[in-house]
């Protein structure tokens, strides 16, 4: 199973991602995959953002998380100790941004 962070998520999302995406894309969404709690926390900290100029776009955002959400094998990992100081490495080092954990 793969970790995947809030990045590769909302890249999943994009109609034109980075070279590869597609791929990960496909092997996550028949692999089955796990977020943290943390990811939607970021996911609908982005959309009250967006919301502020967009609420249409806020909308939006929250409609796809909640499709995600429903429709595919994902694991939600609770925050714990651990997660959160995974979490703030990969925040705070460029090279794990939108790093999946076990893609090696």
């Amino acid at each position: 199973m793969y970790l995947v962070d809030t990045d590769v998520l909302s890249m999943m999302r994009r109609p034109r991602s980075p070279g590869g995406t597609a791929e990960v894309s496909a092997r996550l969404l028949s692999q089955g995959f796990a977020i943290s709690a943390a990811t939607i926390l970021e996911i609908e900290q982005g959309a009250r953002w967006a919301g502020r100029r967009d609420p249409e776009r806020e909308a939006e955002i929250r409609r796809w998380l909640d499709r995600v959400l429903a429709s595919f094998d994902i694991t939600v990992l609770p925050v714990g100790v651990q997660e959160a100081r995974l979490w703030a490495l990969m925040r705070a080092t460029p090279a794990l941004r939108g790093f999946v954990e076990g893609s090696q």
